[in-house]
């Protein structure tokens, strides 16, 4: 049987690694997407569905592997985005709109994903 303090520090090391994970996802996919200018309507749909697929993808994995914290997940890979996007947003208080939705698409893609792989893994067994 694990003990109680081994058991809190397995979580912690979960929900690090799941921050850890969202790192590059929120520097190179969201927060460039919001950083760059001149962008076509085509190009910013694009970048959202690659911010779907991306962020979907792993918000499946943790909700599949690790399914007792469900749709939480998502708050933990997508928290970096937040905190980037957040950050940005005060230089560039005229597209708040904009960072808003790629946050908002960020954190229920993972959230999402994360459910249907907590729903996969229930379903597994």
């Amino acid at each position: 049987m694990i003990s109680s303090n081994v058991k809190k520090v397995l979580i912690f090391i979960e929900y690090l690694l799941a921050v850890l994970v969202g790192i590059p996802l929120a520097f190179f996919l969201v927060f460039n997407a919001i950083f760059s200018d001149g962008v076509s309507i085509l190009e910013r749909f694009l970048t959202f569905v690659l911010i779907i697929i991306s962020y979907g993808i792993l918000g499946l994995v943790f909700g599949f592997i690790w399914p007792k914290h469900s749709w939480r997940w998502g708050i933990w890979i997508s928290i970096t985005a937040f905190l980037i996007v957040g950050w940005y947003s005060f230089r560039e208080t005229e597209h708040l709109p904009l960072h808003f939705s790629y946050l908002v698409v960020t954190a229920a893609s993972a959230c999402l994903a994360a459910l249907a792989g907590t729903w996969l893994s229930a379903r597994r067994r």
